[in-house]
């Protein structure tokens, strides 16, 4: 009785810290015309201070519980005159359902609590990624946490930048056909890539098309050597920022770290317009692969 008496009192005590306002994350800074990889955009850096956290468990086993299995998220959007606006061409990634912008980010959450001890995250929205003209915008960035810690107590916040004013460049659609892309049995180390009893030795293969670390288009392929598109290629094609460059990854992913297999950056300001490109560099891991890309006005 007494047992339960406690787990009720401590149930009544989470349950009356769930709210809507809690002070997570506090936008430290915001750069435009901020390059990331090679792609232009806005880079906005927040701070997470989870001491609202502590004081709400405030004894560190309970805290350190609380955080355990925690998982908080920031989903930022872009507003303009308090309208959101949406995703460019191709960058159906950062759809919302409603047709909206909304860019995911994760924060990471510690497992202990020190007074100066503030998480650091960075938010970057590429240019080519807004629905807007290329002429000079004023924007603000919206960003909503959303978490819920291990006893499943959800917590919310929102806070909105100062108006941010830049100059979106010209754009160009950015094409990618992918034919085919064979791995070898054996990574460049002379190891098997997943050697499992069950699944054999092949990769989970991870092909991503990113613009700065924005994820574009993706391919997935569990326990396989390769892609095979010839009877009818794979496109993708999105809107790129004039100069912009765009990162091809291939891995063998793994939900802890992932093992890099391959990957390409294509320089959009030294290709012509309209021009189909192949690569033809070897690569290691590789025993051959196919694909073109262009750029167009």
């Amino acid at each position: 009785m007494h047992k339960l008496l406690t787990l009720l009192l401590i149930s009544i005590h989470f349950l009356a810290v769930s709210q809507s306002d809690s002070k997570i994350v506090k936008i430290a800074k915001v750069e435009v015309d901020h390059r990331l990889e090679g792609a232009l955009g806005i880079l906005v850096e927040c701070t997470s201070d989870f001491k609202f956290m502590f004081d709400k468990y405030n004894t560190d086993s309970l805290f350190k519980k609380a955080m355990d299995k925690a998982n908080f998220n920031i989903y930022s959007s872009v507003l303009q005159k308090n309208a959101r606006i949406q995703p460019a061409y191709g960058h159906g990634f950062i759809k919302r359902k409603d047709g909206n912008l909304e860019v995911k980010t994760s924060i990471s959450t510690p497992l202990s609590y020190s007074a100066d001890g503030l998480t650091s995250t960075r938010i970057f929205i590429p240019y080519a990624c807004m629905k807007l003209p290329s002429e000079t915008q004023e924007i603000q960035v919206k960003l909503t946490v959303r978490g819920k810690d291990s006893y499943g107590v959800t917590f919310t916040q929102s806070v909105t930048s100062e108006v941010i004013k830049f100059t979106k460049p010209p754009i160009k659609t950015f094409t990618f056909n992918l034919d085919s892309m064979y791995v070898k049995a054996m990574n460049d180390k002379g190891q098997a890539w997943d050697y499992t009893f069950s699944n054999g030795d092949a990769p989970d293969i991870l092909l991503t098309l990113k613009m700065g670390d924005m994820t574009i288009g993706k391919l997935y392929k569990e326990n396989a050597f390769e892609f095979n598109y010839t009877e009818k290629p794979k496109v993708f094609s999105f809107y790129i920022s004039e100069g912009d460059e765009v990162i091809l990854s291939l891995v063998d992913f793994d939900s802890g770290i992932s093992d890099a297999i391959a990957s390409w950056r294509f320089i959009s300001a030294n290709m012509k317009p309209n021009i189909v490109y192949e690569q033809k560099e070897a690569k290691s891991n590789l025993t051959g692969f196919h694909f073109n890309f262009k750029v167009r006005e």
